[in-house]
């Protein structure tokens, strides 16, 4: 049963919501719960784990409401199912500035906003899943009418729109940022597989864009709009008509930054397609320090749009100042694994000067600009991901593993030294076996 500080248990959450007053809490044991919630303003719901605690509206109207609340309402490892009504399945926010942590938004429909659909709303949600929504738009979200929202460590995946957007539709004047977000495996039959935005500011940062798939913009379908789309991945999206990346239609002036397309196709322009309605409103692409390969025709456009593109690898070629022509030696692409070999072209082959100040880091968090070739030069690489020697086991910084390197391995050895606690990824607190692998996986390799 859902219980409430202070008071018995109950049956139904509705119930203790009613009950409690304004910054009080709800704790909600594990159970399925099949019923239709409304929020009130001040009161968190806390379920000991999403996979546990269930919130079923069993196919009959929005699973959860949430009208005139501020921030400090919250929902908490809840799972929000098989809701199912025009606007809204899981979620229906009206001037609401909800805030989400851990929650499952899964199997609801609408016509519009299959998961969530927020209207004058500014939602924050943390790592939550959004998976097998459907909708005729936004399956996973639907952001209406100057709608604010941050999406943070979320994966949107599986999800399904007729119309526009498998993933989010962001639209009227409602902004959105997503960081470190994975949009992957979602389909919108019309445009925007991953993501359809029109009209509205936009900040992608550390996110990636997988096997997504529309006829118009695989990835991302982008409309009348200057996003920023920074340290980020597309992989393996597809358009049947254009921009298996991402496709921008109608006066877009859009800056893309430190990001890495790799495998994606498209009729017309693999990468990114510019297009619009009778060729008449052309667009401004700014791409800088970014690397396009492996899908052909990579950069296309049939409007008179302007492609400006600096240091950047393009497969094919592309002019520019800085741009290269090379195979970028990624890791395992096929794999997902597209961090920079030692030898790369793309490595300390960028400009600097196009970093904001704020951008401090990479899409895996470690620093943006490093020396990578060891000529004392501090300079930033192409695509998503900086290439480090120190976590091949290059902790002196010579463009080789050898002796020295294993000396400073030894000096740090069963302790906890942050300069060579390499692995696993953002270390363990302790230089022991698995930085010794890593030091004889690459012994005697220099670049």
């Amino acid at each position: 049963p859902a219980t409430v500080f202070g008071y018995d248990a109950f049956d139904i959450i509705q119930d203790a919501i009613d009950i409690v007053a304004s910054g009080g809490t709800v704790n909600v044991v594990a159970g399925t719960y099949y019923e239709n919630i409304t929020l009130k303003n001040g009161i968190e719901i806390h379920g000991t784990a999403a996979d546990l605690c269930v919130i079923d509206a069993a196919g009959s109207g929005t699973v959860v409401t949430a009208i005139d609340v501020d921030s400090t309402t919250l929902l908490q490892e809840l799972t929000i199912t098989h809701g199912s009504t025009s606007a809204g399945g899981g979620l229906n926010l009206f001037n609401a500035n909800l805030t989400m942590y851990s929650c499952k938004i899964s199997g609801n429909t609408a016509i519009v906003g299959g998961g969530m659909y927020n209207v004058f709303s500014s939602p924050t949600l943390y790592d939550c899943t959004f998976f097998n929504n459907s909708a005729s738009s936004g399956a996973a979200m639907f952001n209406d009418a100057a709608s604010f929202s941050t999406i943070g460590s979320c994966t949107i995946v599986g999800n399904t729109a007729d119309e526009f957007g498998g993933g989010v539709v962001s639209r009227d004047g409602s902004s959105l940022t997503v960081i470190s977000c994975l949009f992957e495996s979602n389909i919108a039959v019309i445009g925007g597989g991953g993501l359809y935005h029109e009209m509205s500011p936009m900040h992608i940062e550390n996110s990636a864009f997988v096997n997504n798939s529309a006829d118009w913009g695989g990835g991302m379908y982008i409309v009348e709009s200057d996003p920023e789309i920074i340290n980020s991945i597309f992989w393996g999206n597809t358009a049947d008509s254009g921009g298996g990346g991402i496709l921008y239609n109608n006066s877009v002036f859009p800056i893309v930054l430190h990001c890495t397309f790799w495998d994606n196709t498209a009729l017309a322009g693999s990468g990114i397609a510019c297009s619009s309605p009778e060729q008449s409103l052309p667009s401004t692409v700014q791409i800088i320090n970014s690397i396009f390969w492996d899908g052909g025709d990579e950069l296309w456009q049939n409007d008179g749009s302007t492609l400006i593109v600096d240091y950047s690898d393009i497969q094919g070629g592309y002019a520019g100042t800085g741009n290269i022509n090379e195979d970028p030696l990624l890791m395992e692409p096929a794999s997902g694994d597209f961090h920079l070999q030692a030898g790369s072209p793309c490595v300390d082959t960028a400009d600097n000067a196009q970093i904001p100040g704020y951008l401090t880091t990479d899409f895996d968090g470690r620093d943006r600009i490093i020396d990578g070739d060891c000529d004392t030069v501090a300079i930033t690489d192409m695509g998503a991901i900086e290439f480090n020697g120190k976590y091949m086991g290059d902790f002196v910084s010579d463009c080789a593993i050898n002796l020295l390197d294993f000396s400073v391995l030894s000096a740090s050895w069963l302790i906890n030294d942050p300069l060579v606690d390499i692995a696993p990824f953002n270390a363990d607190g302790i230089v022991d076996i698995t930085e010794l692998r890593i030091v004889a996986e690459n012994w005697l390799t220099s670049w």
